[in-house]
């Protein structure tokens, strides 16, 4: 018997946390939810180094939204009161919370995908969406096809590297003299890759209708029902985060 939480109840708590981590205020908000990550990093044994690792694209994000409140507001008092009379974050507070905000928003989506297998992830989605093919919205095709384009996002970056540095083999490139000369050296490189693009999209469907993936509308039989550890796990967790969304 699997006593853990499934799939979609993964992702509920996972988008319930980007939530919350959008909704605090406060530095105490960052704090508890710094904490509940790493519980949850803890109880879903993620190495601390592959969590590391999944924040190091967004750390010069993070830099920058660090640095804007401080040039914005002049280093301003660290804090002020709120309508409420509690203290609110401003100038320096506030170059804390920018960038608290969007490592947690990264590190909560990574624990999901880093205890979660893609496909399980992917159904999850579908489960979520599932009221929307009432409006006659093909779900299951959204997902799948918003997963595989994400999937080719590192195959567009090196097919434009590639193009690049191709145009520049030749003496082009977009560094030239003029807007007409830059809009003629980017449009060499796009086009290119446009129809490279174009031709694995036709080449990866072809791929797809051979392998039946239009006929497999049935649901997975691996697919695991909403459970008690669900619900044991997904509502104090949703409390959780709801109480530190209203309380900072």
């Amino acid at each position: 018997m699997n006593h853990r939480p499934g799939a979609l109840a993964r992702l509920l708590l996972s988008l319930a946390f980007a939530a919350a981590a959008f909704q605090v205020e406060r530095i105490q908000g960052l704090l508890w939810l710094g904490g509940i990550a790493a519980l949850a990093a803890w109880v879903g044994r993620v190495p601390p180094r592959r969590l590391a690792r999944t924040l190091l694209p967004v750390l010069p994000f993070a830099a920058l939204a660090a640095l804007h409140p401080l040039l914005a507001a002049g280093l301003a008092p660290a804090s002020a009161l709120d309508g409420s009379g509690g203290v609110a974050a401003a100038g320096p507070a506030r170059a804390v919370l920018a960038p608290g905000r969007l490592l947690l928003l990264v590190a909560g989506g990574g624990l999901a995908s880093l205890t979660t297998p893609a496909p399980r992830l992917l159904e999850a989605w579908e489960q979520l969406l599932r009221p929307a093919r009432r409006l006659g919205l093909p779900v299951r095709d959204l997902v799948w096809t918003t997963a595989l384009a994400l999937g080719f996002l590192p195959l567009l970056r090196e097919e434009v590297s590639r193009v690049i540095l191709a145009q520049r083999a030749r003496g082009s490139g977009v560094r030239r003299c003029g807007w007409k000369g830059r809009a003629r050296a980017l449009l060499a490189v796009v086009v290119p890759v446009a129809a490279r693009a174009l031709r694995r999209s036709e080449e990866l469907g072809a791929a797809l209708d051979a392998r039946g993936f239009r006929a497999a509308r049935d649901p997975d039989p691996r697919r695991r029902p909403w459970c008690l550890a669900d619900f044991v796990v997904v509502v104090p967790g949703l409390a959780l985060l709801a109480w530190v969304a209203w309380r900072y």
